[in-house]
């Protein structure tokens, strides 16, 4: 098994102006007409964060939860220097609200004997979809199942 991706939200405690930190900054994309967020691409680790005006930020793309907070704090970080100091930046309520994980099994998987097994459980419609949608314990635990033996 391996971790694709890892998306957690954070806060600053603070408004932010995004005008004003995307023209003071580095690697910062802020596009009002296009999003409303701005968009802060690190190299190290290797993450983008989504920076909104109210000082909520949303970090992905790390592939542990050790670089994903840590690309988090450097955003948060980054904005303390911006405004050098005069805002109180804070680094609060860091919560991982998703994971992505891959993993193959060396067979084929006969996705309509599953679905029939587990009928509750699943939901599968080759037309719509080319996987079968697994939920083995509750809403929030989503398995995509396919043929090949590819599940994330």
């Amino acid at each position: 098994m391996s971790i694709q991706n890892i998306v957690s939200t954070a806060n600053l405690g603070c408004s932010i102006d995004l005008k004003f930190v995307a023209n003071n900054g580095t690697n910062i994309e802020y596009k009002p007409k296009k999003f409303v967020a701005a968009i802060i691409r690190l190299r190290k680790p290797k993450t983008t964060t989504l920076l909104f005006n109210s000082g909520k930020l949303v970090c992905t793309g790390a592939k542990s939860i050790e670089e994903n907070k840590k690309g988090a704090r450097r955003v948060g970080r980054m904005i303390q220097k911006i405004y050098k100091f005069k805002k109180h930046i804070l680094f609060a309520n860091y919560n991982v609200q998703n994971m992505v994980a891959s993993f193959s099994v060396p067979f084929k998987i006969d996705l309509l004997a599953f679905h029939k097994a587990y009928p509750k459980k699943c939901f599968y419609d080759e037309i719509i979809f080319p996987g079968l949608k697994y939920r083995p314990y509750s809403d929030k635990t989503t398995v995509l199942i396919f043929i090949s033996g590819r599940l994330l």
